[in-house]
């Protein structure tokens, strides 16, 4: 690993200022995970809903809803009770490449 190339806490990789790359080995076939990739009511029951235009360049909106995701779960830490509600983040599809890549931005978040 490089100075930039860092390990996060075991969840991925920061390999700049402004680039995390996660990823992730998952049971199925590429056509399953595709679709929790790719549907918002899949993806939302694991990250975030959200409408995706599956072509490079092409708009994402991701619609978190952390409070929702599982039940039980602790509030969020002090500071970033806002993020528990709703908060949506844009970005843009990079790579599409179904079913075997998909990669994308993640903009700036947008509480609602």
């Amino acid at each position: 690993m490089g100075k930039m190339d860092t390990e996060i806490g075991g969840f991925g990789r920061r390999v700049a200022a402004d680039t995390v790359v996660i990823e992730r080995l998952l049971p199925g076939t590429a056509a399953r995970l595709w679709r929790y990739l790719t549907e918002p009511d899949l993806r939302r029951q694991w990250l975030a809903a959200g409408a995706f235009d599956l072509v490079p360049g092409g708009a994402i909106e991701l619609v978190f809803r952390n409070n929702g995701l599982t039940p039980g779960d602790a509030p969020p830490p002090v500071g970033f009770e806002r993020f528990g509600e709703e908060s949506r983040l844009e970005g843009i599809v990079t790579e599409c490449d179904p079913p075997h890549c998909l990669a994308y931005t993640w903009g700036r978040s947008e509480t609602a």
